[in-house]
């Protein structure tokens, strides 16, 4: 009966740690993001799902509906003026390789107009670890 409560033990602690890592970890890079754009509470955000609705989360579900958008379905020409633009917000873009191939096409059409205003530096363990999130402003 020792062996089998040993091994269940060892074998749900790297369960454990995986959970941990994808669960709680990446919510220091989201923390981040929120404690920059909360500052500007109607000011329009563009950013993938996840990061959106951790921005919800965050806020209370108070910030408006209508100032949040999804970077992948909105093209460039598209994003309002003095708005917030994430890139790499979380594990998607990052680990998904068809995301992170969009991702990078999207950024390499970015307006030179618009100015990265912070780099989120915060340490996410994993997938979440291998970019940092970027905040740029959309000028007026």
């Amino acid at each position: 009966g020792a062996i089998i409560i040993a091994f269940l033990l060892v074998t749900s602690l790297y369960y454990i740690n995986t959970l941990h890592e994808e669960y709680v970890l990446p919510g220091d890079d989201f923390k981040g993001i929120y404690e920059y754009v909360k500052e500007y509470p109607d000011r329009n955000i563009y950013a993938e799902d996840t990061v959106l609705a951790r921005i919800r989360y965050y806020s209370g579900f108070k910030k408006k509906e209508a100032l949040l958008h999804d970077i992948f379905s909105t093209p460039f020409n598209k994003v309002l003026p003095d708005s917030f633009v994430v890139r790499d917000g979380s594990r998607g873009p990052v680990e998904n390789p068809v995301q992170r191939r969009v991702m990078e096409e999207k950024f390499r059409a970015m307006p030179p107009t618009w100015r990265l205003e912070k780099t989120v530096v915060e340490n996410p363990l994993g997938y979440y670890g291998l970019f940092d999130p970027e905040i740029y402003h959309v000028s007026k």
